[in-house]
């Protein structure tokens, strides 16, 4: 986050990530092409976060463990439901 904004300044954007919980937000990258009969799906998440302190751990880890894994999932899941409906979409239109 160093350099962001004017040399020497703090920026708000740094300010606000700085005061935030252990985690920030994640930036979620997403590429879909149709191309030999399917669809293929590329994902990249990118998220900055700090350790979490020891006194926190056992009750905060299991959680960063499995949020990230979950997240993907529902990602995955929604994106094949969207796909379904919209070539189903697309062979009703045909039809008709």
């Amino acid at each position: 986050m160093n350099g962001v904004g004017a040399p020497g300044k703090q920026s708000s954007i740094e300010a606000q990530l700085r005061a935030t919980a252990n985690v920030i937000p994640a930036h979620v990258l997403q590429r879909i092409e149709e191309r030999d009969g399917g669809v293929y799906v590329e994902l990249e998440t990118v998220a900055l976060s700090r350790g979490i302190p020891v006194e926190f751990r056992w009750l905060i880890k299991p959680l960063t463990d499995e949020l990230p894994r979950r997240l993907m999932l529902d990602m995955l899941n929604d994106t094949r439901i969207a796909v379904r409906r919209e070539a189903e979409s697309s062979r009703s239109q045909e039809q008709n």
